[in-house]
């Protein structure tokens, strides 16, 4: 019998049908009863445990398979509950028992659900009272996992320990194992009690690394980082069924069918993947008028950076013309937010542009004939708006359209923005909130807008309001890319703000300093490490964003970039192969030669456009590198970084990029080929410098 399988994610087909079979009538059949917690048992909201599909791996007319894993267990609860009794007494020789337990062991033993074990596998007991007065003495997770391994022995029964699945947390390309904990406690009792173990947390972890990260957040775990989708739920299965074949002792593989003969049912339509997804499926590249006109762009001024785009930069994926903040505001100035200024605003609350910045939008017009021209350029055009609802509306109470509320009833006065008082917070449990987000975007696709950016979402991050806009936007049926600002969004949040926004900032206001440590304006070297932490959230149609590119002429026009020209290629380069959005800041009509080559560096953008499962392979004390996969190909792109502040030699290996045999090496930016790479690639880098590369084995 084979003693491996290889799952490749290709050869899914053969997984992508599952049927459970029946109970077999016959009682004397051996028994395979799973015990676990949701990750072996789930169901609903697209969630799967892997115990599932498992009984599609085997012979049932020659096994019974019982998953009676349940969500929410630890290897504490699952015996208190008197769920193992149940087992037990239907346990008999001959029989298996699968054992996966642990994801609910950590905290505390007696707050919440009084779940939780104590750490470790030794004999240490804590004596508790629990919410109910019962007195209870706490074991460690070794002790609880030990008594279902001395159990089912003495019911003459095969128990196989099973490390937990690994959770879809990635550190440097890499999955974390987890064999300092729980992982390792259980393969640290199967060693002690002389039984097989099936380490599915390494199994796993080495096929999610096969699969990339991309993958991962679409497909198999669907909305947060411990449970997977059906798809994911037969991975894990065929990654147990591998571990299964590689046992010393195939008493229980023998049970498994031919790979040939496995028929499974279709996997159902994705339950996930939000459709707006598709409205980005690269990551935007555009300009924004913030970092050079601030609060007073104009009509002019909008359409010459349009014509600008259209001549120099369409042709090289640069498409959005977004009008940043106050276009509303007929007596904005500068960079600073006027206090109680006067907005243009309809009967309903909703903004309007000022007409005497913005003068087609006369007569009920809005940005209609604004958008239309960026539109006959063949680029798209993009506004920027506040969370909430003007305090001018509220103060005049306005009616909210199409319904019988007004301003006030929805207004949340307690959440206010802290650098820009214009709006107040909308109270998503307030009647008629709903329906004022829509009217807004209803207004707002009426005029042809194709992208929209949102401040003040982030920090602190206002769930139910990102809720209401992705709702109000998915009403309009029009194809809109929300954009989520400033940062930092919260990381923990990467699930929610990935199925709501096409893209989200990672921090506060990045400017044209190295290092700003200090200060709420980041600097390019603070953009390493929130870009590295974001890195498994970006996909196509969901891109952690790093802000803008404060490039070339900016300040109101009264400065160059600060950045050496070694910083810009950094900085193009980080955005680039961390697949940020590229949205450049500086005035298009006043374009030098430098800036425009790297706005038009086609093989560079191709890094930003194409790559795939980016993510940084180490930060050695400012020695970086990152890498994404080329797709379609065994390319890899490859960045390197020097932050420090002398010449450094960096150098990247072929294990750590994970190719084979030697490589030939192209220098994106001068785009010209280098020596081949043999078992390193390396390069001596000034300060602040980088280089990217294109790495293709032979």
């Amino acid at each position: 019998m084979p003693k491996q399988t290889t799952i490749f994610f290709a050869t899914f087909s053969l997984f992508a049908q599952l049927a459970l079979a029946d109970a077999p009538a016959n009682p004397a059949l051996p028994k395979l009863f799973l015990i676990g917690d949701s990750t072996v048992n789930n169901s609903g909201h697209g969630l799967q445990g892997w115990g599932t599909p498992l009984a599609g791996f085997f012979d049932t007319n020659q096994i019974h398979v019982e998953n009676h894993a349940i969500g929410g267990r630890s290897s504490r609860s699952f015996l208190n509950e008197g769920r193992w009794a149940k087992v037990l007494a239907e346990l008999k020789p001959g029989d298996f028992v699968l054992m996966q337990l642990g994801h609910n062991d950590n905290g505390s033993v007696t707050d919440g659900r009084a779940r939780a074990s104590l750490k470790g596998i030794g004999d240490e007991t804590r004596s508790v009272t629990n919410a109910d007065g019962a007195v209870e003495i706490v074991h460690t997770y070794g002790w609880y996992m030990r008594k279902y391994v001395t159990d089912s022995k003495a019911k003459g029964a095969t128990p196989i320990m099973v490390t937990l699945i690994p959770r879809n947390d990635w550190q440097n390309g890499r999955i974390p194992r987890s064999d300092a904990s729980y992982a390792g406690w259980a393969k640290q009792i199967a060693a002690q009690e002389k039984i097989q173990v099936v380490d599915l947390n390494d199994i796993a972890a080495r096929h999610y690394e096969q699969l990339g990260a991309d993958k991962l957040r679409a497909d198999i775990f669907i909305n947060e980082h411990t449970h997977t989708s059906v798809e994911g739920a037969q991975l894990n299965a065929a990654c147990v069924v591998e571990g299964l074949r590689w046992l010393p002792d195939d008493s229980l593989a023998k049970f498994l069918l031919p790979a040939a003969q496995v028929t499974l049912a279709p996997l159902p339509q994705p339950f996930f993947k939000p459709k707006f997804w598709q409205r980005a499926s690269t990551p935007p590249m555009g300009w924004n008028s913030w970092d050079c006109f601030a609060t007073t762009i104009t009509e002019a001024q909008t359409k010459a950076e349009a014509d600008v785009m259209a001549d120099k930069l369409k042709a090289h994926g640069w498409q959005y013309i977004v009008v940043d903040a106050q276009w509303f505001e007929p007596g904005a100035s500068g960079f600073n937010y006027r206090k109680n200024a006067a907005f243009s605003m309809d009967e309903f609350g909703r903004l309007l542009p000022a007409t005497n910045r913005f003068p087609s939008a006369a007569n009920g017009v809005g940005f209609k004939a604004l958008a239309d021209y960026v539109h006959s350029k063949g680029l798209k055009f993009g506004i920027h708006l506040m969370r909430g609802i003007p305090r001018q509306a509220v103060a005049e109470n306005c009616k909210i359209k199409d319904s019988r509320f007004h301003a006030s009833e929805i207004a949340d006065t307690n959440t206010v923005c802290q650098w820009n008082g214009d709006n107040y917070g909308v109270d998503m449990k307030k009647p008629g909130a709903q329906a004022y987000f829509n009217s807004v975007f209803e207004l707002i696709a009426c005029w042809g807008v194709d992208f929209v950016k949102v401040d003040d979402l982030s920090r602190p991050y206002h769930t139910a309001e990102i809720e209401a806009i992705r709702a109000a936007l998915d009403r309009t049926g029009k194809a809109i890319v929300l954009s989520t600002s400033p940062g930092a969004t919260p990381v923990e949040q990467g699930y929610h703000i990935s199925a709501n926004a096409n893209q989200w900032r990672i921090s506060d206001d990045f400017w044209d300093k190295w290092s700003a440590p200090k200060e709420s304006m980041h600097g390019l070297k603070e953009q390493f490490a929130p870009l590295a932490a974001w890195a498994a959230f970006t996909g196509p149609g969901h891109f952690a964003d790093a802000d803008m590119l404060p490039l070339g002429t900016i300040a109101l026009g009264k400065r160059k970039t600060h950045l050496t020209p070694d910083e810009q290629r950094t900085l193009v380069s980080l955005w680039s192969i961390a697949r940020s959005p590229l949205i450049m800041g500086g005035d298009l009509t006043q374009l030098d030669e430098f800036t425009l080559s790297l706005m038009t560096n086609d093989e560079v953008l191709a890094v930003d456009q194409t790559g795939r499962n980016a993510h940084q392979i180490f930060n050695r004390d400012g020695i970086i590198a990152w890498e994404s996969d080329v797709p379609d190909s065994p390319d890899k792109f490859v960045a390197l970084f020097n932050t420090t502040e002398n010449t450094a030699p960096i150098s990247v290996t072929r294990d750590e990029l994970r190719i084979s045999g030697a490589a030939h090496v192209r220098d994106l930016w001068s785009q010209k080929n280098l020596e081949d790479m043999d078992d390193h690639y390396g390069a001596e880098l000034p300060p602040h410098a980088a280089g990217l590369y294109r790495i293709s084995p032979k």
